[in-house]
């Protein structure tokens, strides 16, 4: 089996060969601590290509070996193997309903990196460096925790969906509340 990672221009998943990666999945123990589908943030694959000394391919699931292998669509990682770390975690962002925060880790990687330069135009091109040792962070891991306030506004949209027979948002629901000067009895939402 080949042992190197690659993108496709202008397509960010990873490819083992001609076969397009699920996700990458970093193990230990029995247990998946974070997949992701290419390295970098927002829309960017930052690493297009990467090497590891062997990738098996595997018929049964099996998350105990330490070891880097290809199964059912997935690549596994044994979080040993690239020097995970997790970082930190932060609040991503928050709805009316629900805080979402991500994790930041850190792994270790032989890899290329695209990196930006200025050409002798005073223009930003990229260049691909050389394949190396690197270590990668990113967000790869997401949670979520519902506000105090969850309950009651999905309680109210239940009973206003079923009165009216459309969606209104949690976050619609507080600006009404807001221009009305009121606040909806959670009681009198149960349904």
């Amino acid at each position: 089996m080949e042992n190197i990672l690659t993108k496709k221009q202008c397509y960010n998943p990873y490819f083992l060969g001609n076969t397009e990666l699920k996700a990458i999945k970093i193990y230990k123990d029995n247990e998946i601590l974070c997949s992701f589908k290419w390295l970098g943030y927002g829309s960017n694959n930052d690493y297009p290509v990467v090497h590891f000394n062997e990738i098996n391919l595997r018929r049964k699931l099996d998350l105990m070996k330490k070891e880097v292998f290809y199964f059912d669509g997935n690549l596994y990682i044994h979080s040993e193997i690239c020097e995970f770390k997790e970082l930190n975690e932060e609040l991503n962002y928050t709805t009316a309903t629900h805080k979402h925060f991500k994790t930041k880790f850190s792994i270790s990687l032989t890899c290329s990196k695209e990196e930006p330069y200025l050409n002798e135009f005073e223009k930003i091109e990229w260049k691909l460096t050389p394949v190396e040792k690197r270590e990668v962070n990113g967000f790869f891991k997401y949670r979520d925790e519902e506000t105090e306030e969850c309950e009651r506004l999905i309680a109210i949209q239940k009973k206003l969906d079923k009165i009216t027979g459309k969606y209104i948002s949690a976050e619609d629901i507080l600006r009404i509340e807001q221009e009305l000067g009121v606040n909806f009895n959670p009681t009198l939402a149960k349904i």
